[in-house]
């Protein structure tokens, strides 16, 4: 018997309801991708990225970028903008203006501050400072990246120090991570390379931006919901992470291992001593090199958490139980920065004792970033100006500035 004209449709009205299910079910999934990627960026639940790699200094601002900088435990939101020559500043021109001083700031994250909003950063209000005291045109520039070390800004100012020309450089050294960003042992991120007479030659990310090699590789590459439910996963649920794939394939940390970080403040070991050379070295060159261009460098000495807060590196030993039968120093790289400075007739500034006297008052770190909240930056910013006053490395009589 022939079949009916109705059964013969049959198999038709199936396959186009099946093609209209999966129809449906793919604009839902795309219709909640969506919603959730405008939803992460619009409560600001992923920081945006504002650097780019380098062939010089392994990393760099991207010339312009805006966004917003958090992190996990939402200390802090704040909208940052790069500005055209690729500094956390505001707009102003290389050339310097007549009459102005130039004081050219080199950092790391603290210098850079992408913890608080662009007027609360220590080199804004440094520059507000400074013309009050001196009632003379006065210009900060803020040259601060995370992620580097003494070496990186080193070559920093050599590539791009001369054409701003600073009447005075300023080195915010870091201990807490400037010594181990120097050691092309110790550092696994901007990794520097030096020449045989002891000079940096140029800074590797070991880290390079991964080149996406699929349509899907590009836009998970883009997406800030894809990297936050990653950054979920991989923090709440690190078994399931590695099963899928998630872990980032880096090695293995044993349970309360401590971090390379902290030894530091423990004595000489291993190549930590020849970071500390390298850091030598590198103190000896950036003072040339300002001397070369017709600059003074000056030295602060920025503190740390740990240092600033007893209470808080006790959490550090109960965090890392191995640390408790170790001898620990917090305060020997600040001093022996400090040594190396005035033995080399560069005026240096120690922050934490300032720091510590003002503590009680407000918060001046976060506590879980580390970083210097607005306060932190405000007292840095008053410490800062009354040294460089006080040293009579900005002259109040402008004329006869290099212009």
């Amino acid at each position: 018997m022939a079949p009916t004209a109705e059964e013969e449709a049959r198999p038709r009205r199936r396959g186009v309801e099946l093609l209209a299910g999966l129809l449906l079910m793919s604009f839902g999934f795309l219709f909640a991708a969506v919603a959730l990627e405008v939803g992460v960026r619009l409560l600001h639940l992923e920081p945006d990225r504002f650097w780019q790699a380098d062939p010089l200094l392994g990393s760099i601002h991207v010339p312009g970028r805006s966004g917003w900088w958090t992190q996990e435990d939402r200390e802090f939101v704040v909208p940052v903008e790069i500005n055209s020559q690729g500094w956390r500043d505001v707009e102003r021109p290389v050339a310097k203006p007549p009459g102005t001083m130039r004081v050219l700031l080199l950092g790391d994250s603290f210098t850079e501050g992408l913890q608080v909003p662009l007027e609360e950063i220590y080199a804004r209000r440094l520059e507000d400072r400074l013309r009050e005291a001196l009632a003379a045109p006065v210009e900060v520039i803020n040259t601060g990246i995370s992620g580097f070390g003494t070496a990186g800004e080193l070559l920093l100012l050599q590539s791009r120090g001369a054409e701003y020309r600073p009447d005075v450089v300023l080195l915010a050294l870091y201990p807490g991570n400037d010594v181990m960003n120097n050691s092309p042992e110790l550092e696994d991120t901007l990794v520097p390379q030096y020449g045989a007479d002891g000079r940096p030659e140029r800074i590797v990310s070991a880290k390079p931006e991964r080149q996406a090699r699929s349509w899907l590789g590009r836009l998970l590459a883009r997406s800030q919901a894809y990297r936050y439910v990653r950054r979920r996963v991989v923090t709440g649920h690190p078994a399931l992470a590695s099963r899928l794939g998630l872990g980032g394939g880096g090695k293995p940390v044993a349970p309360a291992a401590i971090p390379e970080s902290y030894f530091v403040y423990a004595p000489d070991q291993g190549a930590w001593a020849a970071a500390w050379a390298h850091t030598e070295r590198l103190l000896e060159q950036l003072d040339r090199t300002a001397r070369d261009m017709g600059a003074r460098l000056a030295v602060a000495v920025v503190a740390g958490r740990d240092e600033v807060y007893p209470e808080w590196w006790a959490e550090v030993l109960e965090t890392y139980p191995e640390m408790k039968a170790r001898q620990w120093d917090v305060d020997a790289p600040r001093r022996r920065i400090a040594a190396l400075c005035r033995e080399k007739g560069i005026p240096v500034l120690e922050l934490a004792p300032v720091m510590r006297e003002q503590r009680q008052a407000e918060p001046l770190h976060f506590h879980r970033d580390g970083h210097w909240t607005a306060a932190g930056h405000r007292v840095a910013a008053d410490a800062m100006a009354n040294f460089l006053v006080k040293e009579g490395l900005l002259a109040k009589d402008t004329e006869g500035q290099r212009q």
